[in-house]
């Protein structure tokens, strides 16, 4: 069973994540912590 993630908009100086109004709290709380990852790989370069 998947999850679908996203949409993450990306071409920008840094990844862009956008949740919809209608995203549960399930979706956001994935998006968190994608967004997490995202910032610590940021810093490590």
């Amino acid at each position: 069973d998947g999850i679908t993630v996203g949409p993450i908009l990306l071409g920008a100086a840094k990844p862009v994540h956008i949740l919809t109004p209608t995203a549960t709290v399930r979706r956001l709380v994935n998006m968190a912590a994608l967004a997490s990852v995202d910032a610590a790989f940021q810093r490590q370069g």
